[in-house]
């Protein structure tokens, strides 16, 4: 959440200041800020998959492994 959170700012940020950006031709910084930002948004997003298709593994074969 905090990370979307970032990435939503970096946006509205770019969104906010788009003349300024083209102005100045800062598109491939601002570029570099929102990749980075979502990057790391995606390998968070990966890793919570990864380890919530292990819970729903581990309580669907729970029941075999007790009975």
């Amino acid at each position: 959440l905090i990370l979307k959170d970032a990435r939503i700012k970096v946006i509205n940020d770019i969104l906010s200041g788009i003349r300024v950006i083209k102005f100045f031709a800062w598109e491939d910084s601002f570029e570099k800020k929102v990749k980075e930002v979502r990057d790391s948004e995606l390998a968070l997003l990966f890793r919570s998959i990864v380890y919530r298709s292990l819970d729903v593994f581990l309580w669907v074969t729970a029941v075999f492994v007790f009975e």
